[in-house]
């Protein structure tokens, strides 16, 4: 890797100007902004009625919080394919790679990151919540003397999508990029104190030459060339994974939706939370009434709040200031009087069906909104309620897990050749990802081996039942053991001589006489040749236990002794000798006559 200090053909358009067609700011932002959520989120998204009074929509704003069930959604299929990692296999190729991605000699990026960790920090959330994200892997020996550059290997970083500005492919490959377009925001540091006090954005243009060589320019927002490098490796160093579109294509508008609901929801909540005071009046005697009004709540000598008084000063300085027969106490320890034929006065509150009614939509969209990220996931859209269109269903989401998985696959496996492009290695890592990815949870694997345990013996056909044997084996250990493992399993089940392994049927089939001694160990798992031991071992239990009895009892009653296996009819046996030992002349011993 070297500096070179030719001159650079200047481009006949502002670089730092250019955007792919396909680019679209306003979008990423809009993804952005819907899956950080946060308070940025409420300020551009929550709207203002039209008659909403200034002080009302100040307090409703304040109130306002981000339902962020989008961000939930994508997290979740995040997760499901996060708990496979720890099944990727990476085999062969640079040493120093794949102690990296284990995590050792400073991890992949240079802070102690195992490539797993890497991918789950920076790489899945990013890819399903943006529909894109790039990588760029670069070295220390670039950036000269650091700690980092003892290790002497490369390290990789993130790019958000909307940082990806343009790229091209090398014509015929289109997994090759030809050229890209990056923006970076760099700190701006204090040279005094060494501490970083702003940001200024960097642009950084990377291509090939006509020789194949890789070159990176670094320009200021206005286009100036600040450097340039020529780098001795024949690709360019950035890894762009996108997948078709973002999971939350379609969902931006119902998680804008579902925040103005809310707000109008809990601020209903919150200002109706305090009942009112009510009572009729009759127009004909209100001014009979209010003038024989003192007597029905005399005032308080002792008290101050009277008319005149600074503590009533707020009332008669009130735009409507009643007068004191307007005046009514209340509360549990005062009484009241009301014209004879009217309701009592009471206190009310508002009706809670609006609230109600509202609440109810929050739910719907909350459920449409998950159900738009998996049509996202999955293309399917949920049309039935039955079981096997549920299954369908499933299976279309995890269609589309396998699809991002593989996306996952594509990116590492570029990553590990850019890797050994930096070290001039020849050697490739081997690197496969798990070939199926499930959203069953294990209650659901363990319900659904289950069922199929029960259909195994449905069809008296050894090759159906090895087959759901099989089906079985996939579905408790698909995405937790290695595919050689499963294809172990297989393989086993293949040339096993049963049809199954249930210890309940294998002994009753046994005790039938319908399977050897032999056959029915090898069922259970043992090894060959252990059955004859375990008749060995029975032959020299059934001689103790026969020894041990005391004698005369007969051979017939050997079931009553305890040796079951030598009597023809064992409980006839045992029943026979209990009832002699109970025979008696009606007292506690024996009959006269008898020993």
């Amino acid at each position: 890797m070297t500096i070179v200090t030719d001159t650079v053909t200047p481009s006949p358009l502002p670089i730092v100007t250019l955007r792919h067609p396909l680019y679209d700011e306003t979008l990423l932002g809009k993804y952005r902004l819907i899956y950080e959520g946060g308070q940025e989120f409420i300020e551009v998204a929550l709207k203002r009625y039209i008659f909403e009074r200034t002080d009302i929509w100040t307090d409703r704003r304040a109130l306002a919080y981000n339902p962020a069930f989008a961000e939930e959604a994508v997290a979740e299929y995040a997760r499901a394919i996060l708990q496979y990692q720890n099944d990727v296999i990476r085999v062969g190729g640079n040493p120093m790679y794949l102690s990296c991605c284990r995590g050792e000699l400073g991890g992949v990026d240079g802070q102690g990151s195992s490539m797993n960790s890497f991918i789950g920090r920076y790489v899945i959330n990013e890819l399903l919540a943006m529909g894109k994200v790039g990588i760029y892997l670069d070295n220390h020996k670039f950036l000269g003397t650091t700690l980092a550059d003892a290790f002497g290997h490369p390290y990789m970083y993130a790019y958000k999508a909307e940082d990806i500005l343009n790229w091209s492919f090398i014509p015929g490959h289109p997994d090759q990029l030809r050229a890209v377009l990056l923006r970076d925001n760099t700190e701006v540091v204090d040279p005094v104190s060494q501490l970083p006090y702003t940001t200024e954005e960097q642009f950084r243009h990377i291509y090939l030459d006509s020789a194949g060589y890789c070159h990176v320019d670094f320009y200021d927002v206005e286009g100036t060339l600040l450097q340039y490098f020529k780098l001795d490796i024949k690709v360019i160093p950035f890894i762009l994974v996108q997948v078709p579109h973002s999971l939350l294509k379609n969902v931006c508008d119902y998680q804008a939706a579902l925040l103005n609901l809310s707000s109008s929801t809990f601020f209903y909540a919150w200002q109706s939370n305090f009942p009112f005071y009510v009572e009729q009046y009759d127009p004909m005697y209100q001014d009979r009434y209010f003038e024989t009004r003192t007597n029905d709540n005399p005032p308080d000598p002792e008290s101050t709040n009277i008319p005149g008084t600074d503590g009533y000063s707020d009332m008669l300085d009130s735009p409507n200031p009643r007068s004191d027969k307007d005046q009514i106490t209340v509360g549990s320890l005062s009484g009241r009087r009301y014209v004879k034929g009217i309701n009592q006065p009471a206190f009310i509150n508002p009706s809670s069906e609006p609230m109600t009614a509202s609440m109810s939509k929050e739910q719907q969209l909350k459920e449409e909104i998950r159900q738009l990220v998996a049509l996202n996931v999955s293309s399917l859209t949920p049309k039935m309620a039955s079981a096997e269109s549920k299954a369908l269903d499933r299976e279309g989401l995890e269609g589309g897990l396998n699809f991002i998985g593989l996306t996952l696959e594509l990116m590492e496996r570029r990553s590990a050749f850019i890797w050994q492009a930096y070290a001039g290695s020849k050697d490739g890592t081997k690197i496969s990802y798990p070939e199926s990815y499930t959203l069953l949870t294990d209650q659901d694997r363990r319900a659904q081996a289950k069922e199929l345990k029960d259909l195994q013996h449905a069809v008296p056909s050894p090759t159906y039942q090895k087959k759901v044997c099989k089906k079985i084996a996939s579905v408790m250990f698909s995405g937790e053991a290695t595919p050689e493992e499963i294809a172990k399993m297989n393989t086993e089940i293949e040339a096993s001589k049963v049809p199954t392994a249930d210890p309940t049927i294998l002994q009753m089939d046994h005790e039938a006489g319908f399977v050897s001694t032999a056959t029915a160990s090898q069922g259970r798992g043992y090894p060959a040749g252990e059955s004859d031991k375990a008749a060995i071992d029975q032959a020299l239990r059934l001689a103790r236990i026969k020894d041990a009895q005391s004698p005369g009892v007969g051979a017939g009653a050997s079931a009553a002794r305890g040796v079951a296996d030598e009597s023809v009819v064992p409980i006839e046996d045992a029943k026979q000798e209990k009832t002699l030992s109970q025979v008696t002349t009606g007292g506690r011993g024996p009959a006269k006559g008898e020993f």
